[in-house]
């Protein structure tokens, strides 16, 4: 399969079309040297978007590319076409497989002072559901290099995130 689409402008010089097609969106946050990317949001992996939105907040930035049309049963139409330039069509045909995401390096590195805010004893006790000396032992565990531990730290920062979307959204 041959790319047409090598930029953005090629992709609209390609009939793709901005807001009809696919849309992006892009949240910079120059004191932050963090970017948290979204290449598969919208129609591509649903909700994506949204869980890189919540972990990116207000303290890091955040590019997600979104796709918005659906061709036949292929919901990755666009990136398909745009990926096409740079890998080849025996890797884009095969069959889907998982993929681990390193999430542990990425909690206890670049997300680590997310982490230390999203699960301080002060925002833990906004709620009361966990008990932060839990917590504490729990993260002290997982940054000594627990590797088991990751997905209940990560699952505690995107519950701890979401309920603090939810109390703003609930005040307003």
């Amino acid at each position: 399969m041959q790319d047409k689409y090598t930029s953005f402008a090629a992709l609209e010089a390609g009939g793709e079309i901005a807001g009809r097609d696919y849309n992006t969106t892009v949240r910079e946050r120059p004191q932050s040297g963090v970017l948290i990317v979204a290449p598969h949001g919208g129609n591509i992996e649903i909700g994506t978007t949204e869980l890189a939105d919540l972990v990116a907040g207000t303290q890091f930035s955040l590019f997600a590319f979104n796709g918005l049309k659906i061709r036949g049963r292929t919901l990755k139409y666009i990136l398909g076409k745009v990926a096409a330039r740079y890998v080849p069509p025996s890797i884009l045909e095969r069959p889907k497989e998982g993929f681990v995401l390193p999430a542990n390096t990425w909690l206890r590195a670049a997300l680590a002072p997310l982490v230390d805010d999203v699960l301080s004893d002060e925002r833990l006790a906004s709620h009361g559901l966990y008990d932060p000396e839990y917590v504490r032992a729990l993260r002290t565990r997982f940054g000594a290099g627990d590797d088991a531990l990751t997905f209940k730290v990560w699952t505690l920062v995107v519950f701890q995130l979401w309920f603090d979307e939810h109390q703003r959204e609930n005040a307003a």
